[in-house]
């Protein structure tokens, strides 16, 4: 991620480290949903923890399509500003999906074709803030509904057979259609 971000908030470790400085109601308001959604996705997914860096963008940052993402080191969650017009249960389940994905690197989830991922990320965030459901897009529904159909123990149980299997990534002829 580059260094232009508005503001490097917290490091975010298992078990849920003070930050390093000082931060506004905004990224305090995060880290907590963060230190929230972490600890339960871990444990839906089976996975220990490991330490991530949270940032905030300005609301006009291009690098973010949307009000959050994962860095492709699995490492740095990046929020837009402009989370913080989100109602508090949204900006939960985004943390809930964005700690879904940071968590996705490990044995044996790292095996899910990217779509798979996505729905999984959906699934959690909505198994733990179930009145965010409906604020998925119909674009992101296909991937969770294939998903959902087999909950994260099916999904897990498909991640284990691929490495049985020598498969780097689950096929998807293996999910519901």
């Amino acid at each position: 991620m580059h260094r232009t971000a508005l503001a490097l908030v917290a490091l975010l470790a298992p078990s849920c480290s003070a930050p390093r400085q000082e931060h506004d109601y905004l990224t305090g308001s995060l880290l907590g949903m963060m230190r929230w959604a972490a600890p339960q996705v871990r444990e839906m997914l089976d996975v220990r923890g490991k330490d991530l860096t949270l940032w905030v963008l300005p609301e006009d940052d291009e690098r973010l399509e949307t009000h959050a993402a994962t860095t492709g080191d699995r490492r740095q969650v990046a929020f837009r500003a402009d989370v913080r017009d989100k109602k508090l249960d949204v900006v939960a389940s985004i943390c809930a999906h964005e700690a879904t994905h940071a968590h996705c690197d490990r044995e044996p989830w790292r095996r899910l074709p990217e779509w798979a991922e996505e729905g999984l990320a959906h699934h959690v965030a909505v198994l733990l803030v179930p009145d965010c459901a409906d604020d998925y897009q119909p674009e992101d529904m296909a991937g969770y509904r294939r998903v959902a159909q087999l909950g994260v123990g099916g999904l897990r149980a498909l991640c284990e057979r691929a490495r049985r299997e020598g498969l780097d990534e689950v096929p998807d002829e293996w999910f519901p259609r």
